[in-house]
């Protein structure tokens, strides 16, 4: 016991510098607002404007957004560009109210200005992939349905739809063809059967899976840092939660930075699919995610140096045009 003593004085000890690391953060804005709540089925349309949007990241510091004005209207599917610096994630912070201090001028959103609403009744209205996905501590099931809102079957079909069915639960074996009537077996079936398992050993193959693509189950707990999952399929579940909460704005803060081209591919399809009267917002790192976009928004030094459709832009020969020629997002 005494050996093991400073051992367990070092964890209380860096538990204890943790509580106090938290409880000495500023308190952020009201989390309810009891004479201004948010309307149960808002955004019924997802009309965003920015009416004069100044941001700074401290009292004393330069703008990081500097008089944004700018109606994205609804349904409409938004590129957001810029080189590093340039203010896109600031954008993102802003409009899910992040940053709410040193914040000069609006976000409306439908009508409703964001800063009279609070943050619990606000931010679980609109929808986010961030650059770095999160699996919560928990079971499969509660990562995807925290708050307990949905069906087990409305979970595997945002699953199905995402593609990450597959890793959570193994395909069920073909049953025996004793097993009721001989009618019922087909030598066809069996053939077909034989194909996929074949083409599915290919596939593994062909990708070198390993042991992060074990099947797992909807009721297993994994872990924060859990390395069955590539970063893909973290974004993947990204996805399917936001398919079952059917959000009117969605914001994609490089949300395909970390994945490979295929993944990225099926995300866009996805997306285009299944949020087509959506408002989408979509911080870009790759030219294929944002060309097919109704605008392009480029952003320099924290404001807006150029907004039209990309190919308008790309003729034009302006910022978004050098932008596409040096790939730098």
């Amino acid at each position: 016991m005494l050996v093991d003593m400073p051992s367990r004085l070092q964890k209380f000890s860096n538990n204890v510098g943790a509580f106090r690391e938290f409880s000495d953060l500023e308190a952020e804005a009201p989390y309810i607002v009891e004479n201004c709540r948010v309307p149960s089925q808002w955004p019924p349309s997802g009309n965003v404007e920015f009416k004069n949007l100044s941001v700074k990241y401290g009292a004393d510091q330069a703008y990081a957004l500097k008089r944004l004005n700018v109606v994205i209207r609804p349904g409409e599917k938004i590129g957001i560009v810029g080189r590093t610096g340039a203010g896109k994630s600031t954008l993102a912070k802003t409009i899910f109210r992040l940053l709410n201090e040193n914040v000069e001028g609006s976000v409306e959103i439908d009508g409703h200005d964001i800063a009279k609403f609070g943050v619990g009744d606000f931010r679980p209205k609109l929808g986010i992939i961030p650059q770095e996905s999160t699996m919560f501590r928990g079971t499969v099931k509660r990562n995807l349905d925290p708050l307990n809102e949905f069906t087990i079957e409305d979970m595997w079909a945002a699953m199905i739809k995402c593609g990450v069915a597959e890793i959570i639960q193994p395909k069920r074996k073909r049953e025996s063809a004793g097993k009721g009537n001989d009618e019922d077996y087909d030598e066809d079936d069996d053939d077909k059967e034989k194909e996929n398992l074949k083409a599915e050993k290919e596939r593994k193959e062909k990708t070198n899976a390993d042991d992060k693509h074990k099947k797992i189950g909807i009721n297993v707990n994994v872990g924060q840092d859990d390395n069955r999952f590539s970063s893909g399929q973290r974004q993947l579940f990204s996805l399917c939660r936001l398919i079952m909460r059917k959000r009117k704005v969605l914001i994609l803060d490089e949300a395909t930075a970390e994945v490979d081209l295929e993944t990225d591919g099926k995300m866009q399809e996805l997306i285009r699919s299944e949020f087509g009267e959506c408002t989408v917002l979509t911080i870009a790192h790759r030219l294929d995610t944002i060309m097919s976009s109704d605008r392009i928004i480029v952003m320099e030094k924290g404001e807006i140096a150029e907004i039209g459709p990309p190919q308008e832009l790309i003729a034009k020969g302006g910022k978004f045009a050098e932008l596409v020629k040096a790939n730098e997002f």
